[in-house]
């Protein structure tokens, strides 16, 4: 059981998180100081240092958690009922859309270029990956019932398709973020285009 002085502890941080992430949302990343997180928390400048090493942590954490998504995903088997595979694999990234829809794109770019630009940032690059990991790991969760329920041949390989529309993902996701022109429904259009070439023989053996 948790002691006082560590929910207390638990709760400033999640406060200056709290704090932070409406700040950057508001000012973006690089107008956003130390400083001023701190002031608006209650808090003193070395008191947010010591929950954080740098503005780059604060940032992180305040973005990753409105990435944190996957725990709302729940394989279940009846939500397949009377739909093709490709609109099942669709359903699953507009649920994990969701989250990323509503981070400014400028912040998505602040966040990308400050993890992997930068070595320092080792550990944000690996809790990223982490997140990355949980979006194919659960995908192929999906595609394994898939087979058992026999909508896909037997010789599918779950784990590479998960792989290959993850890579779309990214694809996608990139396009997005440095071509000003491109939309988030934009690229969720591009995915789905993509997800149904992945399919189109699969598609022809359900019909």
């Amino acid at each position: 059981m948790a002691s006082k002085r560590e929910k207390n502890k638990l709760k400033t941080r999640k406060k200056i998180i709290k704090v932070a992430s409406e700040i950057f949302d508001e000012k973006g990343y690089e107008k956003t100081s130390i400083n001023e997180i701190a002031k608006k928390a209650g808090l003193g400048v070395g008191t947010v240092y010591n929950y954080f090493s740098s503005k780059d942590i604060i940032f992180a954490e305040s973005i990753g958690k409105k990435f944190d998504m996957y725990r709302e995903y729940i394989v279940d088997i009846n939500q397949f009922s009377g739909k093709e595979v490709t609109d099942i694999i669709m359903d699953y990234i507009k649920k994990i859309d969701k989250s990323i829809r509503l981070i400014p794109k400028q912040l998505l770019k602040e966040l990308f270029r400050i993890t992997i630009g930068n070595k320092r940032n080792e550990k944000l690059l690996m809790k990223f990956a982490e997140i990355d990991f949980k979006f194919i790991d659960k995908l192929e969760e999906v595609f394994v019932i898939l087979k058992k329920e026999n909508r896909l041949d037997e010789d599918f390989n779950a784990k590479s398709m998960s792989e290959i529309i993850y890579s779309v993902y990214v694809f996608e996701f990139l396009m997005y973020l440095y071509q000003e022109d491109i939309s988030f429904d934009d690229m969720s259009e591009n995915i789905k285009k993509k997800v149904y070439i992945l399919f189109e023989n699969n598609m022809e053996k359900e019909v």
